[in-house]
């Protein structure tokens, strides 16, 4: 069976792989955030946080990997896990209520 790893920054928190959904805001004072799958470039834009989330999350879920939220690109927030594999547990569960 083919187990999926997590990777892992230096201080051991998980972080997006490749695939992965992530929302993040391009700037501190702009109300704006990218949703990516990762590696590629951007190929959505979201005008607010809520938005952004429910992109993300609607994406995860369809592509069957983990979504993210970063405001740094150096911490990483999961508000979907969507990927199976033998450290992600069951499919389907997520940081908070996912709209419909």
């Amino acid at each position: 069976m083919h187990q999926v790893r997590r990777r892992r920054s230096h201080a051991g928190r998980l972080l997006p792989q490749r695939g992965d959904v992530v929302a993040s805001r391009r700037t501190a004072r702009d109300d704006v955030y990218a949703i990516t799958m990762m590696p590629a470039m951007s190929h959505a834009v979201a005008d607010d946080y809520d938005h952004a989330l429910d992109i993300v999350r609607r994406l995860a879920r369809l592509h069957a990997v983990d979504g993210w939220y970063t405001c740094d690109h150096t911490h990483f927030l999961r508000v979907a896990h969507y990927r199976r594999g033998k450290r992600s547990g069951r499919c389907g569960r997520s940081a908070s209520r996912i709209p419909e």
